[in-house]
């Protein structure tokens, strides 16, 4: 079999002459500006909330996709070396988009350890089923593609293919997207936004299509990605929770600036520059019933080399913690509760509940100037009458998960390069 990128050379010289069709003219404008003065709400949806599942059939999956993420981050970042491989996972929040003139609506994944925004375009040499009709920039009269000496091609380490920008993506699951960068009108909502800079695919392989959606929205800390397109560099969303049919939501760009709710909690965000495209955060240590635990601060911290650390992510689903931090911690909460415990296909630590109410311990989580009480709900998944501990141990790069996001609201400042904090009921934010 030709290797993907020996398939996309072919594809774009049998198809070099489209290039001078109108509706593919060649661009080189973008970036002669400081950013697009906007911002937009749109609402999110958790992958399989359609789904008719059972609670530990979503948790499952939710942790399956989890897990992959967390383990492709780690390999991506610090175990590979090469070419640009980057990390997969089959998506966790689904945001509806649409692309040209006239619009199109895509789902797309939104991801905060992605930089690219991309879709399937057609004429497709190798497409997966997805639930949308495919994108044909033939048919958008804003679309143009852009050429090989634009910033954006540049800072993507992409590839001159006859005068135009054409990128390689390959994912950790051998999942693949190939194609030309291009700008084009985007929807969100009720927000229109011209010359955004995306990926048309013409060749998409792998695991994409299991979670039904259209490509990916990229929210990463990198030049590409959505949040830095917009001149308010800034965005923040507020999830529901992990199990629930309830949407979230999703602000950008200015649109964060006039929160209905006011920001208690802030703390850095640091950025690792051998992975620079995700949001760091800087954990000091965990309490149970007031009591802090004996973990050293620098298990936490980001090494000069670029390992540790801890990374807010919205794909994985429940937070990662160093190894021995979470042995110790579930070894604390055994002594603490002190009721029958197990471990099953998808949680390390289960309690068997009593058939009375009782009081479950009050965890904090610390930050750095920061400290988060977290509810019940963002410790523990209720699984036929017992709880378990919605997170799991790691030997690589350390994750806060979206479980333990939930009914948070939490603002990414990325020129500032701080979170914020404070409690939501996300399913009326």
């Amino acid at each position: 079999m030709a290797s993907p990128l020996c398939s996309l050379l072919f594809f774009l010289a049998t198809t070099a002459s489209i290039a001078v069709t109108p509706t593919f003219s060649i661009s080189n404008n973008f970036y002669n500006h400081k950013g697009i003065e906007t911002g937009f709400r749109v609402t999110l949806k958790r992958v399989d909330s359609d789904k008719n599942l059972t609670t530990i059939e979503h948790v499952k999956r939710q942790m399956e996709r989890g897990e992959q993420r967390a383990r492709s981050i780690t390999t991506t970042y610090f175990g590979v070396g090469g070419a640009p491989v980057h990390p997969a996972g089959g998506g966790a929040f689904v945001m509806e988009l649409a692309i040209g003139t006239p619009p199109i609506t895509y789902s797309l994944d939104m991801d905060t350890g992605s930089d690219l925004i991309w879709t399937q375009c057609s004429p497709c040499q190798e497409c997966f089923n997805q639930p949308d009709q495919i994108f044909n920039p033939q048919r958008s009269y804003t679309y143009s593609r852009l050429s090989c000496y634009s910033k954006p091609c540049q800072s993507l380490r992409s590839f001159c293919s006859y005068g135009g920008c054409a990128y390689s993506y390959r994912y950790t699951d051998q999942s693949e997207t190939h194609g030309y960068l291009g700008i084009d009108t985007f929807t969100f909502g009720s927000e229109q936004i011209n010359n955004l800079v995306f990926g048309c695919g013409y060749i998409n392989r792998g695991t994409f299509g299991y979670s039904e959606l259209s490509g990916i929205c990229g929210l990463g800390n990198s030049p590409i990605s959505l949040v830095q397109q917009l001149a308010v560099k800034k965005f923040a969303y507020c999830l529901t929770a992990p199990v629930s049919s309830s949407s979230s939501t999703l602000l950008m760009g200015s649109h964060v600036n006039n929160l209905r709710i006011p920001i208690t909690k802030v703390t850095p965000m640091t950025v690792n520059p051998k992975a620079p495209v995700f949001y760091y955060i800087s954990c000091t240590g965990i309490s149970v019933d007031g009591q802090l635990l004996n973990i050293a601060p620098a298990v936490f911290s980001l090494k000069k080399d670029g390992t540790g650390g801890m990374v807010v992510d919205s794909g994985t689903t429940f937070t990662q913690l160093p190894e021995d931090v979470f042995y110790y911690f579930a070894d604390v909460l055994i002594e603490v509760m002190n009721l029958p415990y197990f471990s099953n296909e998808v949680f390390e630590l289960c309690f068997q509940l009593p058939q009375y109410n009782i009081k479950l311990p009050e965890i904090v989580f610390h930050f750095e100037n920061m400290d988060l009480e977290m509810s019940d709900s963002n410790i523990w998944a209720n699984i036929g009458g017992a709880i378990c501990l919605a997170m799991g141990p790691t030997k690589g790069l350390a994750f806060w998960g979206n479980w333990q996001q939930a009914n948070w609201l939490i603002v990414y400042d990325v020129p500032n390069r701080a979170f914020g904090f404070t409690r939501a009921n996300c399913a009326g934010f």
